[in-house]
This record gives C-alpha cells, sequence and structure tokens, in this order.
C-alpha cells in the first residue's frame, strides 16, 4: 500500500487552523498529524444515471490527538478560491473512524497490495468509506467506516457493490423525507 501525504501548502494550512483553534479551545491537541489521507466526494456524473457517480478530490482528511487520547477528525476542504477551509469531528465518531482505518490498513492482503489509500465522504448517501484505490478501476475496493465491522472482519465492495448501496441509501433517504413531508 502506497502511504501519502499532504503537500507542504496543505499542511501548513491545517498547522496554522490547528494553532488558531487550539488557542481559542483548550483542547490539549498535539500537532502530529495521524493517518493523513486524500479526502474525495462524490461528484455528478450529467453523461450517465442518476446512480453513477464519479469520485472528485475536495482536500485531505488528517486525524490529531489530544494529551487524554481524544481523536479529532480535520478536513481541510479546498474551496473555489484556492484556500482551505475545515470542519472536523472530535469524539467516538473520529476515533472509531481511526480504528476502522487502522485495522483494515494493516491487513496482509491490503498493505501487500498496489493500492493508494483515499477516503470518500457522500453526505448525501451518509456515507464514509475507505477507498482503495489501485491503477485498474477493476481492482478497486471500498469498505464502509461508518458501520461497526464485524470483529476481525471488513466487507469490501467492488464499485458495482458501491453503486447498489447509494442507490439504496439514496431511495431510502428520499422515502424518508416523503414520509415526514406527509405528517
Amino acid at each position: 500500500m502506497r502511504l501519502v501525504t499532504p503537500p507542504a501548502k496543505i499542511r501548513k494550512a491545517i498547522d496554522l487552523y490547528v494553532q488558531m483553534w487550539g488557542r481559542r479551545e483548550s483542547h490539549g491537541i498535539i500537532r502530529r498529524i495521524v493517518r493523513p489521507h486524500p479526502l474525495y466526494s462524490d461528484a455528478p456524473r450529467p453523461d450517465a444515471g442518476p446512480f453513477k457517480i464519479r469520485f472528485a478530490p475536495i482536500g485531505w482528511r488528517v486525524f490529531l490527538k489530544s494529551k487524554s487520547g481524544r481523536v479529532t477528525a480535520l478536513d481541510a476542504i479546498r474551496r473555489k478560491d484556492g484556500e482551505y477551509g475545515f470542519r472536523f469531528y472530535v469524539g467516538e465518531v473520529a476515533a472509531h473512524w481511526l480504528t476502522r482505518l487502522r485495522t483494515m490498513e494493516r491487513r496482509n492482503r491490503v498493505a501487500g497490495g498496489e493500492y493508494e489509500p483515499r477516503l470518500l465522504t457522500m453526505p448525501a448517501a451518509h456515507l464514509s468509506l475507505l477507498w482503495l484505490a489501485n491503477r485498474s478501476p477493476q481492482k478497486n475496493r471500498f469498505a464502509r467506516l461508518d458501520t461497526p465491522g464485524p470483529p476481525g472482519k471488513t466487507e469490501w465492495m467492488s464499485r458495482k457493490d458501491l453503486e447498489a448501496l447509494i442507490q439504496r441509501s439514496i431511495s431510502s433517504a428520499a422515502e424518508m423525507w416523503q414520509a415526514a413531508r406527509e405528517q
């Protein structure tokens, strides 16, 4: 598995944000970046059906730990003006994502492969996934980060499986939205 690190410009933007945030709060953040991953999001494909998607890079997700062990996930998202905006997650969700990432990336099958680990966020479908990108798109694999996988087992999905999951998630969200409007 090829590990990647954020370019210097992004690292500097993250460091500045963490310093500014740390002055206003007393989180005791250690500014060492843990497990940086390129962050992608779904993007519409005007030439395809409603559930055919492509993935576009939007920034980086890094994890930070406080002196007390609290985990923070920080997304550095590139805005249209070229600067970075930030969103962060603190507590159990961020700690769960980091634990799942570490577990999945340590697997021999993953570690020995020619994959680049990326994170894929799909807010409309309420999905957060590890994407193991391969030079051969047919070998790409995806695993959900937002579910408590069975101990010692990760359920990997192909692109086709992922598109079916997205279709089910969006259909379910539409049904819930309709039911809420009718009440």
